[in-house]
């Protein structure tokens, strides 16, 4: 009896293995690979062909890199999204523009946003950002993810005290952006950079990166 069991159990196996397909990429599957890049070629090789050759699912691919960056997908218009720039020099639209943060501890994290107070930004001759600078308002800094209106009334006079931003004496910050790369896109637009600079908080300058997106 347990002799045939086994027999059973290894059929089952067997079958199983010989039946599985290959994996298939959901949209949001190939957007995380696409950013991780060299995690799994084959499975990039698969989302790169199968983007190109169904518009549909290009178009989804968009749609989970929107959401993943905190934006409404299905305001999106995927048809009229913008090309890059052509070379020169470019002013930020202050109005339309504002920059997300996220601060993490052991316990949890919070995060808001803080307001553009004037920029612009050099595209050159291969269609990548070059240059710039960005300089944010600190005292427009906001939370976010805490609804009472008390407790988030105090983390933002908090993080405008000393032991912060020091904004009073620091009413602004900036981000001298002095190279960037282009990032992967499902759809090839050209628009999606990793920019390399110099962010300058309280008078001192440290070297970091940041995403820009349109």
């Amino acid at each position: 009896m347990l002799k045939n069991i086994f027999h059973i159990g290894a059929i089952v196996i067997l079958l199983a293995s010989c039946s599985s397909s290959p994996k298939e990429y959901s949209a949001c599957d190939c957007y995380e690979l696409m950013k991780s890049k060299g995690k799994s070629p084959e499975g990039l090789k698969k989302c790169t062909e199968k983007s190109t050759a169904d518009e549909e699912f290009m178009h989804e691919i968009t749609k989970c890199a929107a959401t993943s960056m905190g934006f409404d997908a299905d305001k999106i218009n995927i048809s009229s999204l913008p090309k890059a720039p052509k070379q020169g020099t470019y002013a930020v639209e202050t109005a339309k523009s504002k920059i997300k943060w996220a601060g993490r501890k052991l316990a949890g994290g919070h995060s808001g946003n803080i307001f553009i107070k004037s920029g612009d930004f050099t595209m050159d001759e291969k269609g990548l950002i070059s240059g710039g600078n960005i300089v944010m308002d600190m005292s427009s800094i906001t939370v976010t993810d805490i609804e009472d209106q008390k407790s988030n009334s105090d983390l933002v006079g908090h993080l405008m005290d000393d032991d912060f931003f020091g904004v009073a004496n620091h009413p602004e910050a900036s981000f001298n952006i002095t190279s960037s790369e282009l990032m992967s896109s499902a759809t090839g637009a050209q628009t999606n950079f990793t920019v390399s600079g110099d962010l300058i908080l309280k008078g001192i300058s440290k070297p970091t990166k940041s995403s820009y997106c349109t």
